[in-house]
């Protein structure tokens, strides 16, 4: 079956219940280019715009060397950890040398002469 025909037809001159365009259409506008007047700072005005700039940038640069004395603290504290993990590792690596053989019995006594003068 062939769809039927509407009875009535499409029409863009049908009316608008409630008239809503009226409403939709945008109020005149005033003229875009207007004098405006240049606002007075003063003379506390003219100063506070250097000063905040000045204080800003003393904040950024302050921040900037907390960064630098923090990162040179740190790798100090790097630094003197490696030498202590290479001086721990030496200790162990001697004191494995010295009770590495337990066999006999001159083995031990030889591990506790070590083991007394650490």
């Amino acid at each position: 079956m062939a769809p039927q025909a509407s009875s009535r037809p499409f029409s863009l001159a049908a009316r608008v219940y409630p008239p809503l365009p009226p409403l939709l259409a945008a109020p005149p506008q005033q003229p875009v280019v207007q004098h405006l007047a240049k606002p007075q700072l003063g003379r506390l005005g003219l100063l506070a715009i250097p000063a905040v700039a000045v204080v800003a940038l003393g904040f950024a640069a302050q921040e900037q060397i907390e960064k630098q004395v923090l990162v040179a603290h740190e790798s100090a504290i790097s630094a003197q950890r490696k030498e202590q993990q290479l001086q721990e590792m030496e200790k162990n690596r001697k004191m494995l040398d010295a009770f590495a053989e337990r066999g006999s019995l001159a083995d031990l006594e030889k591990a506790m002469e070590a083991y007394g003068t650490r």
